[in-house]
């Protein structure tokens, strides 16, 4: 079984590493040591993160000695720290720095964050008991100023930022079936329009904040199939949430669905040659035969094997 290093966006840890290796690594203390696979194409090494291995397994098999590993990315360190009592975090703080602060803690050495200086916590919080995990919480605040989740990059600094749409202005990789290409001719499409909303709400009623915050945004795009005039009904997504930065940042909660919904009608899954730059959430160009377009990868794998 070879290595491979995978992405999905929608986990709460989102970089995994698995593989098979003959013989068993006698020095390796896997509590505290990490593993950092490369990937070596012409002789130039290319980084594809730092894992906590979690799970070694050791198998013998006549001469033959094999070690089985899996690991996750080094958010798993967040979700493995766990808070020892009630935590207080106090009205004013900047949301970003209480989360650095949540990620160093769990051990996390190397942490960027977006910085934004407005976005601060309107009350004192104290929303989570003894034995919450800290990735839990720091996530949580992130969703409250329009982050995504944090992540760990291919040099495995952890990261978080705001969600951008997918444009051709932040178009990281191009890939064409063309006679250079190194895209398979194979490809999977999906169309999921039926269900998906095309009013979006959220409101926030919350005693220590003193008054009822609402936010709506409509999808009234005509180019968008599903938007309320194409669609000719009300598909309405509604969520009352207990904490929001600001009522700005509650309406760029729902305006970010609203974009979000214009991008989510078509999945495509294809295969391309070994490339080892792919990282969290990058926008593809792709020209596939008829198909094509911007879109915005949600998960991928890297085998790093030779054929």
């Amino acid at each position: 079984q070879p290595a491979t290093v995978a992405f999905a966006g929608d986990a709460d840890i989102k970089m995994t590493f698995s593989g098979v290796f003959d013989g068993i690594p006698g020095s390796v203390n896997f509590l505290t040591d990490r593993l950092r696979p490369y990937l070596l194409i012409d002789g130039e090494q290319y980084p594809l993160g730092v894992y906590v291995i979690t799970t070694p397994t050791q198998s013998k098999n006549g001469d033959l000695v094999q070690c089985e590993l899996t690991g996750y990315d080094l958010t798993y360190l967040a979700q493995l720290s766990r808070l020892e009592e009630r935590a207080h975090y106090s009205k004013g703080a900047k949301y970003t720095d209480v989360v650095r602060n949540l990620l160093v803690e769990s051990g996390i050495q190397d942490v960027e964050l977006e910085p934004n200086d407005s976005a601060v916590l309107q009350t004192d919080r104290e929303d989570w008991e003894p034995g919450t995990d800290r990735l839990t919480i720091a996530n949580a605040l992130l969703a409250e100023i329009n982050y995504r989740s944090v992540y760990m990059d291919l040099d495995g600094i952890v990261r978080a930022g705001p969600w951008q749409p997918p444009t051709l202005g932040n178009v990281s990789h191009v890939y064409r079936t063309d006679k250079d290409s190194v895209v398979l001719p194979e490809a999977t499409i999906g169309r999921d329009t039926f269900d998906l909303a095309n009013v979006f709400i959220r409101e926030v009623d919350n005693p220590d904040l003193g008054e009822t915050l609402r936010a709506v945004a409509e999808n009234t795009d005509p180019s968008s199939p599903i938007s309320v005039q194409n669609r000719g009904l009300r598909v309405v997504d509604y969520e009352k949430i207990d904490n929001v930065a600001s009522q700005r940042e509650l309406q760029n909660m729902v305006d970010n669905l609203r974009l979000q919904s214009y991008y989510s009608t078509e999945t495509i899954s294809f295969e391309t040659g070994p490339s080892p730059t792919h990282g969290a959430w990058d926008v593809v160009r792709l020209e596939h035969g008829a198909y094509g377009g911007i879109y915005e990868e949600t998960a991928w794998s890297l085998i790093l094997a030779y054929d």
